[in-house]
């Protein structure tokens, strides 16, 4: 038995070298196919997650919360506003309040749905007098 020359060997690897390298490719090409598949079952999974009963509720229940967000920043800009209202430098004096149509309908329909007064004065920011006697006010102004 002959010991194979440099060259012998040299030629050996090229072909395992090659061998290889097809091998190789067929893998790159398979896994390629592969995720074109898998690409095709997420997309349907996803078409199908979109059509579920599920997802339409968890997209209602993110409706509903973006409202409750709206209203409780509109709240928070409105109790702002009142906070910042002087009626003179000091702050000192009656404040006016409820002078618009829109805050007195708000009261009423609180107040008609059966809302508490003391629940009323909270979400408005005032004293549960105040929304008395805006009721009191706006049903003599109705008459």
């Amino acid at each position: 038995m002959a010991k194979p020359t440099q060259k012998e060997l040299i030629e050996e690897l090229k072909l395992k070298n090659m061998k290889l390298e097809e091998d190789c490719s067929k893998l790159i090409k398979a896994c390629q196919d592969m995720e074109k598949r898998l690409n095709i079952k997420i997309d349907k999974s996803e078409d199908a997650f979109i059509a579920s009963p599920t997802y339409l509720q968890m997209k209602r229940k993110i409706c509903d919360l973006e409202s409750k967000c709206d209203m409780l920043n509109k709240q928070l800009k409105r109790k702002n506003a009142r906070e910042n209202q002087k009626h003179n430098e000091r702050g000192a004096g009656a404040k006016t309040r409820f002078t618009s149509p829109t805050q007195l309908e708000e009261i009423n329909l609180l107040y008609d749905s059966g809302t508490k007064m003391t629940d009323i004065a909270q979400h408005m920011g005032c004293s549960v007098a105040t929304i008395s006697r805006a009721l009191k006010n706006h049903v003599k102004t109705e008459s």
